[in-house]
């Protein structure tokens, strides 16, 4: 049985998190924030057909904001990972955070 929560502010400072399959290990991510998912749906507005960068910008940030390990990862380190993985590495943190990737 789990303990009452009578001051909800106590969890703010909580940080869920869950283990997901990647490359064929286990890799933890964090659950979005409501700050977090409107930040990404922001920068996700400003992506222009004709600028392919800025998705790449925003798969990048999705990863370093849902994945703690990859917080401090650098473009080069996200270069040697294949797109596909990294991919659906950010659907799931966006699934997790409540967020559809497939929405546009």
């Amino acid at each position: 049985m789990t303990e009452e929560v009578t001051d909800l502010r106590s969890l703010v400072a909580e940080r869920q998190s869950k283990l997901i399959p990647f490359m064929k290990k286990q890799l933890r991510i964090n659950k979005l924030t409501l700050t977090e998912c409107t930040d990404i749906q922001a920068e996700a507005s400003k992506i222009d057909a004709e600028n392919p960068q800025q998705s790449f910008e925003l798969l990048k940030r999705i990863v370093r904001t849902g994945v703690p390990i990859a917080a401090e990862f650098t473009d080069d380190d996200f270069g040697v990972f294949p797109m596909d993985d990294l991919n659906k590495l950010s659907d799931e943190v966006l699934k997790y955070g409540g967020m559809d990737p497939n929405r546009k």
